[in-house]
């Protein structure tokens, strides 16, 4: 539950810093795909039995998404690289939480 909070924080602080620019595709992507891998994870059962593995599976697609939202945190890295490593870390990890969900749990 936990994700879900910062979920809707992140969204909201992007709305409100953002409210009078042109709001990024990329950014209702990001929105979705999360969306997505939120009901995934708390949805479908099995339910994760080590909370430190939830965790994982929990918190590190919000820090992918507060970059993708957010690329200015990596104030040494380009704009463009930060997003698509935070791309790649969230497509990765969905597979990865499935294969958990399905197979191993």
């Amino acid at each position: 539950m936990l994700e879900l909070v910062v979920f809707i924080c992140l969204i909201v602080i992007y709305f409100v810093i953002n409210k009078e620019h042109q709001y990024d595709p990329e950014v209702i992507g990001a929105i979705a795909f999360i969306t997505v891998y939120l009901g995934c994870y708390l949805l479908l059962p099995p339910y994760v039995q080590s909370p430190r593995i939830g965790q994982l599976f929990g918190m590190l697609p919000m820090g992918c998404f507060a970059l993708i939202l957010f690329p200015q945190l990596n104030a040494n890295g380009n704009e463009r690289v930060t997003k698509a490593i935070a791309w790649s870390f969230m497509v990765l990890i969905l597979p990865l939480l499935c294969l958990f969900k399905f197979v191993i749990w």
